[in-house]
């Protein structure tokens, strides 16, 4: 547009020196018209003066000779035409032959009247000849001349200005078209560059969303433990195990089953488990039903117990108290009353006498995406703090003093703290299927191998676990003759729900779950070793016994010596080792390296749990990393490569393949990238145009026998993603590499091509199946149904359903973009280790159509409780709020409207301080509070928000105007070559040099997008907004 301005200056330059050339022009014409008008007033003068003259010569009879030809020399214009003398004997002068025609008409001159100007030369000549004297008739015909001259300079003047407008019409058009295709250019990157924008402001929303929700779903897990622990006793109950009656066994309790509505919901091949032996364990102790005489009762709690903890701090949960002596174990040892006793709680006990207990649901645990332990469910917290060693798991043991019977000896459990901010990306929208598939895709990760017997046949000669398919259902857990109820899996990943728990008293925070017991232990001649218990504060913990060191090295050394000392050191020091942190990147951490393998990481837990016990654990060395680095033990191909070189010892071999799968790229999961940037695949069995990448590939397929039906892709501009994205398709993957069958995975491959994918925003055109007992808002697509659901188990829980049909668009429950997607997922999996379809059902009853809470956001047109000074939402008024003392002194209790409101009991700190203030009865200072704290939030959190916002808003203009600058700057410099240029443009501001105005324009956007990115970089806006996070925080 500038060079455009340019040109059309140049044009308007010549116009301008053509309209002064016209001017000068016209001028001069005017000049002379007005010199030839007064010539032809002169001669007419002197014409007048002859005939008065004439006239009076002939009146008085006097002719001066030479005083008229004087006269008309004295008004004779010095340019004037100088006739020839007339010949003798002549009596007028004659005319060019070319300059008058006889019949001609003469034009009229201004200041003559009709009746004075001859008609034609004859006439001229007659009227003016006079003796020695020239006729005006030469003037009048010089006055035409100029005449003509000057419309003829008109005439060149006219062309000239047509010329030039011809010429700068030309140029406009010209750069019109050049100056439209420039901004069609120009309009067309401006509005890709907004589409840009548009979907880089939705996922940055949409991220947003999802760490909201994944927010909401960990404050839900608080909630949830703050209700159990008001409903429920404080003590673990501690069950006896009991031994052979004299009249027999002891009959096992009926299992806790789970109804079904008709008998086709059930699996045909399913074969139930084979039940208790006939008689008592060998070799086991036969003891009294009963405490024995004297033995004082067990002491027991009658009131929950709630802590009050700091948000983001640790999990709220009821601490244990003393366990009675279990009949026929000895009892468990307690620390002498010379060790010092922590205390379990970070702050005072609140004693709610009215809580009443309520059914079990569901609380999901959470843990920022930074945090997220990979191969768990998203919302799943780490377990273990490096910064807390020898805090990994809750003690079961307590202390013996009765000045406090809520302290735990040994160490004490470390928390996995809440985050602080939100996630700078969604974990549900890139790593979320990844995470999500691993309690479903992980059951069978340790297979049971069992214990060889020896010589004395103390020990079991092969695990009693029933052999079960996981592909199909299977039945209730049922109690094991020897007192435990073990679940169908080990419980090798982080549980919350309730089950039963084992312990050394040497390593009271090293459990073993009942599975492992049952398998291992309770058949052999350390089955007294153990003490059972069970937690209900949802708490997560996870089964140590489960790993390769000690099912296959440690266990059968101790049995083989009969001597657990070797065991239980194992315990002490594994228990001080943070668990694996998986691919959570972490910087200055100590890790286990191989210098044949560059840039290979394990952590200590890993090492010790999978390596150690193996002949590779020479090649690794102990070292500090102070970059970015994360535990390659999380890849499954460098699991499977272990498994399979660790009998034949060939390190070699590892080295080459873990070399060549370091220089992988990451999966990008949900993201959509070009199949030029890395290698994809695609197979030639089953449906086709399915991409995978390079990373999953070798994961999960390579050397596995299903390489054959995998092939490559040329590379290509086409957009693609990776099909372990789906989870669908990513947990029947893992359930094939755990059971070793292939088949599952291309069965679940057909069944879900079968199928609409699971549309993250509504699928529709698919079969719809819900849980038996049919419950509302709950339904899964038949993709999931055949990936999710056939692969792992679980069809006798579910059946069609009756109202969605194919037309209807709905979103699947098991979708990661459900809002209770992940926590249906982890109640799922609960159901496959317990047999039942029960915690899906009691967590969708109860929460299915319940919002999620806002936390500290404002909220309205949702159902709140509680007063106007301290809110309560409906999910955390199900949580923790419904059936208190307090309750009957509602004022608002579950209306809705339009006024904005912040929950007041999301965090861990506002319900303790309601469950002390139901204790006390204190109304009054629960609400004083609840003001205060209202008060902060409205002179911390908006403005937080509002410096966000602002700093996102900056960043983002400071991203238009670069994009702007530089699409100025090309624009420029291809006018610059396809025109050129003959000067060059600049301010003081940006400099000078510049081949045309729009690349000036350009660095001027430029610079402008630095200034501006140089005030989003400022650091004291952060420091503001932290200073008002931590004020905030101090009352959250």
């Amino acid at each position: 547009m500038k060079r455009f301005g340019s040109l059309v200056s140049k044009a308007g330059d010549a116009v301008q020196q053509a309209n002064q050339e016209y001017q000068r022009l016209r001028q001069e014409a005017k000049q002379q018209y007005k010199q030839q008008q007064q010539d032809v007033q002169t001669y007419q003068a002197q014409y007048q003066a002859q005939q008065y003259g004439q006239t009076t010569q002939q009146q008085q009879g006097y002719y001066p000779g030479q005083q008229p030809q004087q006269q008309t020399q004295q008004y004779q214009h010095p340019g004037a035409y100088q006739p020839t003398p007339t010949p003798a004997g002549s009596t007028a002068w004659p005319a060019p032959a070319s300059t008058f025609d006889s019949t001609a008409t003469a034009t009229p001159v201004p200041g003559f009247s009709s009746t004075d100007v001859p008609a034609t030369p004859a006439q001229y000549q007659t009227a003016y000849a006079s003796p020695g004297q020239p006729t005006a008739a030469a003037s009048v015909l010089q006055y035409g001349d100029a005449n003509q001259q000057m419309l003829a300079v008109q005439n060149q003047i006219q062309q000239a200005q047509q010329q030039v407008q011809q010429l700068a019409q030309q140029h406009l058009a010209q750069h019109q078209t050049q100056l439209q295709a420039a901004q069609t250019n120009y309009e067309l990157q401006l509005k890709q560059a907004e589409q840009q924008l548009g979907n880089i402001r939705l996922e940055q929303e949409h991220a947003v969303q999802q760490a909201t929700s994944q927010l909401q779903q960990g404050q839900q897990a608080f909630q949830e433990q703050i209700a159990q622990s008001l409903s429920q006793a404080a003590v673990p109950q501690q069950q006896s195990f009991p031994g052979p009656s004299p009249s027999g066994p002891t009959p096992a309790p009926p299992p806790d089953t789970y109804s079904t509505n008709t008998q086709e919901a059930r699996d045909d091949s399913f074969e139930p488990p084979p039940g208790p032996p006939p008689g008592p364990p060998p070799g086991m102790n036969q003891a009294p039903e009963g405490p024995p005489p004297g033995a004082p009762p067990a002491a027991q709690s009658q009131s929950p117990v709630v802590a009050q903890q700091p948000m983001y701090g640790i999990h709220v949960g009821a601490a244990p108290t003393p366990f009675p002596q279990v009949q026929g174990f000895p009892p468990p040892v307690l620390p002498s009353s010379g060790t010092p006793v922590q205390p379990s709680l970070a702050h005072p006990a609140f004693v709610s006498p009215s809580q009443t207990p309520r059914p079990q649901s569901y609380a999901q645990p959470h843990t920022p995406a930074s945090n997220a332990a990979p191969g768990y469910p998203q919302g799943f917290p780490v377990y273990g703090d490096p910064s807390q060693p020898a805090a990994a798991y809750a003690s079961p043991i307590t202390s013996a003093s009765t000045g406090n019977p809520y302290q735990v000896s040994g160490q004490p459990m470390a928390e996995p703290p809440l985050p602080v901010e939100l996630p700078t990306a969604s974990r549900l929208e890139q790593d979320g299927p990844c995470e999500l598939a691993a309690p479903l895709g992980d059951l069978q990760l340790q297979p049971d191998k069992g214990t060889e017997s020896s010589a004395d046949g103390s020990r079991s000669t092969k695990s009693r676990k029933p052999q079960v398919k996981r592909s199909e259902t299977p039945e209730p857990a049922m109690m094991d003759e020897s007192g435990v109820t073990p679940l169908w899996e080990c419980a090798s990943d982080p549980v919350t729900y309730e089950m039963d728990w084992l312990y050394n008293s040497a390593a009271p925070n090293f459990l073993i779950c009942g599975r492992c017991y049952v398998d291992h232990i309770c058949d052999t001649q350390f089955r007294g070793s153990f003490t059972k218990v069970s937690f209900k504060d949802k708490k997560p913990r996870r089964c140590l016994f489960g790993t390769d060191r000690v099912k296959e090295k440690l266990w059968p050394e101790a049995l083989s010596s009969n001597n657990l000392e070797s065991l239980t050191a194992y315990m002490i020091r594994r228990v001080a080792i943070p668990e694996c942190p998986k691919e959570t990147i972490k910087e200055g951490e100590s890790w286990y390296t191989n210098d044949k393998i560059p840039g290979m990481t394990i952590c200590k837990a890993c090492y010790e749990d999978n390596i150690d016990c193996t002949s590779f654990a020479p090649y690794f060395k102990l070292e500090r990393k102070e970059g970015q680095c994360f535990c390659d033990s999380s890849v499954w191909y460098f699991n499977r490569l272990l498994e399979k070189h660790t009998e034949t010892e060939n390190w070699e071999a590892v080295i080459e393949q873990m070399n060549i799968r370091e220089t992988l790229p990451l999966c990008p999961k949900q993201t959509i990238v070009q199949a030029n940037d890395r290698a994809w695949y695609t197979s030639t069995r089953g449906p086709q145009n399915l991409t995978l990448c390079v990373a999953c590939y070798y994961d999960y397929f390579h050397d596995t026998g299903d390489e054959q039906y995998f092939q490559t892709i040329p590379p290509s501009q086409t957009n693609v993603r990776c099909i372990m994205a789906y989870l669908n398709l990513l947990i029947p993957t893992k359930q094939a590499l755990v059971k070793k069958d292939r088949e599952v995975f291309w069965k679940a491959l057909q069944a879900v091509d079968e199928q609409p994918f699971c549309n993250p925003e509504g699928t529709t055109d698919t079969l719809w199946y819900t849980l038996i007992d049919e419950p509302q808002e709950f339904a899964i697509c038949g993709g999931c149904y055949g990936g999710i659901v056939g692969s792992s188990g679980g069809r006798r829980f579910f059946k069609p359903h009756r109202t969605l049909t194919k037309q209807d668009s709905w979103i699947c429950c098991f979708s990661v973009n459900h809002i209770r997607g992940p926590a249906y997922l982890v109640k799922y999996s609960e159901c496959l280790a317990k047999g039942h379809a029960r915690p899906l059902a009691e967590f969708v009853g109860t929460y299915g159509d319940v919002p999620l809470c806002s936390g500290k956001e404002l909220t309205a047109d949702q159902k709140f409780y509680g007063w106007d000074e301290l809110p309560i939402c409906q999910e955390c008024y199900l949580t923790c709020a419904k059936g208190t003392v307090l309750e009957p002194r509602f004022t608002l209790k579950g209306e809705t409207g339009s006024k904005e409101r912040v929950c007041s009991l999301y965090s861990t700190r506002m319900r303790g301080i309601y469950a002390e203030a139901c204790e006390k009865n204190d109304l009054n200072g629960l609400l004083a509070v609840g003001k205060h704290r209202q008060e902060v939030w409205a002179r911390t959190v908006p403005v937080c928000k509002q410096i966000l916002q602002q700093h996102k808003m900056a960043a983002e203009r400071a991203m238009t105007l670069a994009m702007a600058g530089t699409m100025f700057h090309a624009a420029g410099a291809l006018t610059d070559v396809a025109q050129g240029h003959t000067h060059t443009v600049g301010n003081s501001q940006v400099g000078y040099g510049y081949a045309n105005s729009m690349e000036m324009e350009g660095a001027v956007l430029s610079q402008q997008s630095g200034e501006i990115a140089a005030g989003v970089n400022n650091s004291s806006l952060f420091v503001r907004a932290g200073i008002l996070d931590k004020e905030w925080a101090a009352v959250e």
